[in-house]
């Protein structure tokens, strides 16, 4: 087992299929797959139940994931400190914004730079404007009413106004 087949694991765990990994790691599509049979012969398992449209973990695979994933992170970040060149990102989160927007942005980001390490910081938006001015954020991730003028928004998000009325709740969806 090595470094670089446990990187293939976690891009094809990433991404869903193999072709998909492939082009995410730079590689064809038969390295990437020598590459995790080779992981499956020394480990002595099976990974992935493999489909026409997608590949997803055995129960061995389940298994493999979190500790291939934590594996590679400080593999990987004991070889950038040993560089001297780590490769981390510090994100600045505003504590309303629901994680899940947080982890689908990560996942996505993960997917084409899987050596990057992501490096959370949650706080109220005056505080994160400090961090950003000072530098000790590389980016935000908040809403337009933070209060900075250079911003990108990243989904819409519907929300749900309930208000009590005489015959019951009243709900009306604003999208914002």
């Amino acid at each position: 087992m090595d470094l670089q087949q446990i990187k293939y694991f976690l891009a094809v765990v990433d991404s869903g299929t193999f072709l998909a990994a492939a082009h995410n790691v730079h590689v064809s599509q038969p390295t990437l797959s020598a590459g995790i049979r080779k992981l499956e012969e020394s480990l002595d398992v099976t990974l992935f139940n493999r489909g026409s449209r997608a590949a997803t973990l055995t129960t061995a695979g389940k298994q493999f994931l979190e500790p291939a994933r934590q594996a590679f992170n400080q593999l990987h970040s004991i070889k950038s400190r040993l560089r001297e060149d780590p490769h981390k990102i510090v994100i600045g989160v505003l504590t309303n914004i629901h994680m899940d927007h947080v982890a689908s942005i990560i996942r996505a980001h993960r997917a084409s730079h899987p050596h990057v390490l992501i490096e959370l910081v949650v706080a109220d938006s005056q505080a994160l404007k400090d961090m950003l001015q000072q530098q000790t954020v590389d980016l935000i991730i908040a809403n337009s009413s933070t209060g900075v003028s250079n911003f990108t928004p990243l989904f819409a998000e519907e929300l749900c106004l309930v208000v009590p009325g005489i015959t019951g709740w009243h709900r009306k969806s604003l999208s914002i």
